[in-house]
């Protein structure tokens, strides 16, 4: 994959900064998920992952609609 980060615009630039950062979010959250034992209430999520509860559940959402974590009923 070419990196023509040199080429974007700055704003492009910040765009795609932003996009990376949401990819280190998601994983910090999946590792989370998969080091722990048993499933973790959202509260205990966000606080592991140092993050708000409505970000928390933001990425949580996305990441089932992935198939990538299954929710508790």
């Amino acid at each position: 994959m070419d990196d023509d980060s040199d080429n974007l615009p700055e704003n492009e630039g910040e765009k795609r900064s932003a996009l990376i950062q949401s990819v280190s979010i998601a994983a910090r959250f999946l590792n989370l998920l998969a080091r722990s034992d048993t499933a973790l209430a959202l509260g205990e999520l966000a606080k592991r992952a140092g993050t708000g509860r409505s970000t928390a559940h933001r990425y949580m959402q996305s990441l089932v609609r992935e198939g990538l974590v299954i929710q508790d009923p």
